[in-house]
């Protein structure tokens, strides 16, 4: 009995098989669909075992130690020496380091380099610093110390989001083509049912069915998403690395895509009673006369009966519009996330922040200190920029404002108050607002170098502040929103005196009840100020930025200006060597200096080991995958629709209409899909093009996920018109064609209403 039930189920799959064989060009959107899904999972799994595999390789190789001293003393070195000399010596099993070297450098200094022992290079590295760790130097970290906890949780992490991503896009793609497979075969399922066939009986048929053809797909699969990923590699001058725990998830996730994209459209078809299913689904019983019916109602053919008959099928057309929309939408926002992901790699950012320590007291001699350690460090080559550190002072803690005209507060409402108070000034009543949601920043050379460096958007002279105390430079948007509007020539009031009296302003955190509690409670004076220069670029700040040069910073903040850090950036086309000759010139330029610390960013690492990645080329290749998905679903989709429509044509021919009005109501159709389709894709993308900028250039700076990187935003023509251009040919083309193959097979048969052909 056995023998035989399993000669039955070899039988059914060799009739399965030979039944795929048979009709193969019928799927071949399926065909099409499973191979970009395939190629997709390829691309995806590949690549991410090959970054694994690659940060491993460069930081293993880049580096044999953990912990280091940079920049050491002579009484330094001869401590640490003489506590750990070369080799460990207590017991191997508690000692946390394995060797120590040593490195003589030619300005005197001497470097440490540790390589520690043990499963935990944090614990480690903590017992190893509170046996021999020298109290007055702090030690650096390199990448090797915690590279699995820096490089590989963001690997993992977009390897998480990809897969979701993929996997959820593909369910979607095939749930699509497969629902619109059993409404063309409905007639068909429904005799399966009718002769006992259960909803699980019928699912694992559909399951086979698909999971045959995906092994059709999945070695051309293969092949092309390796060369995909062997080209975005070559792109970066690195071999590809196989990994076979790749291909086994490329099959599990095939089977997983599958099984959950059968399931839910069956089972909606098997809650369908089959007598239901059994009728005709056409439009020829809602035809009459074209002519004889609409000529009551003024009305004309065929425009008129073909707008009727696509509200009629307004349900069908909805859920095209979801496919028309979505996936347009979704191309453009991979082009943009790559171009984002693109310009922040790209954006300046400190290799080596240079610290004097606070000991150093005298404000006068760090300023000076930094001015000539900036200048030591410019002349090394292979450095871009040395910028002393930004130095901000919250006016809040000033008990201080500023007034303002209203024209200046262009949507600034939530960080205004209205002033009512009486100046004594002529022009008294143009100061209508006050906000205190700013900061002031000391200005000189360098500071002004800085803002050149890091914003484009620069209207008038930044040096006007140096040569006119009563000048100011002021940025215009708050969290990386606009809510100011400034011109060179315009003038602000400042409040430079207060009297506050009954304030209470304690617990309070907002920055516009703080603001009122002040104009309630306090007598101001107040000096004018003339805007020299404004920063128009949005930035992440959540304040406005006043830049004062140092005399009148001091004035204003009742403090002296003090730079005591560097930042030191290196050139754009710096390589290995550069980076390591320019940090050890740095340490060299910081030795000479009391109390002078220098902490590597890692900046040059991290980013040459996440360019290996071509990151960007990948979101490029999803991007396209879109693309791809969009016609196949929608010709696919109204293939079926319109071929079902073929005897409400006939219908409509034998009851006089001509194949030129039929292929005019096609034209009409295809002209009503793709204007709703273009209607519906142009705003989505560009809302969702500006959320997605919004959230890299103000929500995840201001949550402090990423680093603040000013972005500017450029609006995304090419990705626009590649997205209209499709929705308009995917809307416009399928019904047309439609109709002249139509027309095509009408010139060879005629149509009998009596026969019913």
């Amino acid at each position: 009995m056995q023998s035989k039930q399993a000669k039955n189920q070899r039988k059914a799959k060799r009739s399965l098989l030979g039944t795929l064989l048979r009709n193969l060009p019928s799927h071949i959107a399926f065909l099409i669909a499973l191979a970009i899904i395939q190629t997709l999972y390829t691309v995806l799994f590949f690549s991410a075992a090959h970054d694994l595999y690659l940060t491993r390789q460069t930081v293993t190789q880049s580096y044999d130690y953990e912990l280091e001293y940079r920049g050491m003393t002579q009484p330094q070195y001869v401590e640490l020496y003489n506590e750990c000399g070369t080799e460990p010596t207590a017991a191997p099993e508690t000692e946390t380091y394995r060797t120590i070297r040593y490195e003589k450098m030619p300005d005197g200094s001497y470097n440490a380099y540790i390589t520690l022992k043990g499963a935990s290079p944090r614990r480690a590295a903590a017992y190893f610093l509170e046996e021999h760790g020298l109290y007055d130097l702090a030690p650096g970290y390199s990448p090797l110390y915690d590279y699995r906890a820096e490089y590989l949780p963001d690997i993992f992490a977009f390897l998480a989001v990809a897969t979701l991503a993929v996997f959820a896009l593909s369910l979607f793609l095939l749930m699509q083509l497969y629902r619109m497979r059993l409404d063309r075969d409905t007639f068909d399922y429904a005799i399966y049912m009718t002769c006992g066939a259960t909803y699980r009986r019928l699912y694992w048929r559909s399951c086979r069915e698909l999971l045959a053809l995906s092994l059709l797909t999945l070695l051309p699969a293969l092949l092309l998403g390796s060369s995909i990923t062997i080209a975005l590699y070559a792109a970066r001058g690195v071999a590809l690395h196989y990994s076979t725990a790749a291909l086994l998830l490329v099959l599990l996730f095939t089977l997983l895509t599958v099984l959950a994209a059968v399931r839910i459209p069956m089972h909606r078809l098997s809650k369908k009673p089959p007598v239901a299913l059994l009728r005709a689904r056409d439009n020829s019983n809602h035809a009459t006369s074209p002519r004889r019916s609409l000529r009551i109602f003024g009305a004309s053919f065929p425009r008129d009966l073909e707008l009727i008959s696509l509200w009629r099928y307004r349900r069908y057309l909805i859920g095209l519009m979801v496919s028309a929309v979505l996936l347009p939408t979704l191309f453009t926002t991979a082009m943009t996330l790559s171009d984002i992901y693109e310009k922040r790699q790209a954006s300046p950012a400190p290799d080596f922040t240079v610290t004097f320590s606070p000991e150093v007291v005298d404000a006068d001699t760090l300023n000076q200190n930094t001015a000539a350690l900036s200048e030591e460090i410019l002349s090394v080559e292979g450095v871009s920029m040395c910028l002393p550190e930004q130095l901000l002072c919250p006016v809040t803690m000033l008990g201080s404002h500023m007034l303002l005209q209203e024209d200046h507060t262009h949507g600034a409402a939530s960080v205004t108050v209205y002033y009512d108070r009486p100046l004594n000034r002529a022009d008294a009543d143009l100061w209508q607002a006050a906000t205190n949601h700013y900061s002031y920043t000391a200005l000189d050379e360098a500071a002004i170098t800085a803002l050149q460096r890091q914003y484009t958007d620069i209207e008038g002279d930044l040096s006007s502040v140096l040569r006119d105390d009563k000048t100011v430079v002021i940025t215009e948007s708050v969290s990386s929103t606009k809510m100011f509007s400034f011109a060179p020539g315009d003038k602000i009031l400042i409040a430079t005196t207060a009297a506050i009296e009954g304030i209470e302003a304690v617990g309070l955190v907002d920055l516009k009840q703080i603001l009122m509690q002040q104009l309630d409670c306090g007598s101001f004076g107040y000096e004018e100020y003339t805007v020299g220069a404004v920063i128009h670029d949005v930035t992440a700040n959540d304040r406005l930025l006043v830049g004062v040069n140092f005399k009148e910073y001091e004035a204003l903040t009742l403090q002296p200006p003090v730079r005591f850090s560097l930042d030191v950036y290196l050139q754009k086309d710096a390589d290995f060597d550069t980076w390591e000759r320019v940090g050890d010139a740095v340490y060299a330029a910081a030795y000479g200096y009391y109390h002078c610390n220098v902490k590597n960013n890692d900046v040059f690492f991290d980013r040459y080991t996440t360019s290996l990645s071509n990151l960007q080329g990948r979101l490029r290749v999803l991007a396209v995958s879109f693309l791809l998905m969009m016609p196949l679903i929608l010709f696919f989709s109204q293939r079926v629709f319109y071929r079902k429509r073929e005897k409400e044509w006939d219908m409509l021919r034998a009851l006089g209409a001509t194949r030129t009005e039929i292929l005019q109501s096609n034209l009409i159709s295809g002209l009503v899909t793709a204007l709703a389709a273009l209607t519906l894709t142009v705003p989505c993308v560009l809302i969702c093009d500006r959320l997605l900028f919004s959230l890299f250039n103000r929500y995840l700076p201001a949550g402090g996920f990423i680093t603040t990187v000013v972005l500017r935003y450029e609006f995304p023509w090419i990705s626009l018109a590649i997205a209209s251009v499709l929705s308009l040919i995917c809307g416009f083309l399928p019904p047309v064609l439609a109709g002249l193959r139509y027309r095509a097979r009408c010139r060879t048969r005629t149509v009998s209403l009596m026969a019913g052909e």
